[in-house]
């Protein structure tokens, strides 16, 4: 599967209640389930600083997000998703669970 800034497939849940324009680790997280790599983040890590093109050959994990600028997100944290984040200069500038 391909993703593009155009036709990225946002794994989101943006319903109309409970969410935020910001992206980033979410306050209601518990930090030692994202830093023990729940949502696998230590297979993901070296991902920072690459083209977003490097993750249309990426083995991703089901519960995922690929956030690009200006994406509206959940506020609800799950600390078994890895979160993609997506820099103004197509790079992947953060990969963290929640």
């Amino acid at each position: 599967m391909a993703i593009s800034r155009a036709g990225a497939v946002l794994v989101l849940i943006a319903g109309a209640a409970g969410c935020t324009s910001s992206i980033g680790p979410l306050d209601g997280l518990d930090e030692t389930a994202s830093a023990s790599g729940g949502c696998g983040l230590s297979e993901y890590s070296d991902l920072v600083g690459q083209e977003v093109s490097v993750l249309n050959d990426a083995n991703l994990p089901e519960n995922r997000r690929v956030l690009f600028p200006g994406a509206a997100v959940s506020d609800e944290p799950d600390a078994s998703r890895l979160n993609i984040t997506i820099g103004t200069d197509d790079k992947i500038s953060q990969v963290y669970c929640g």
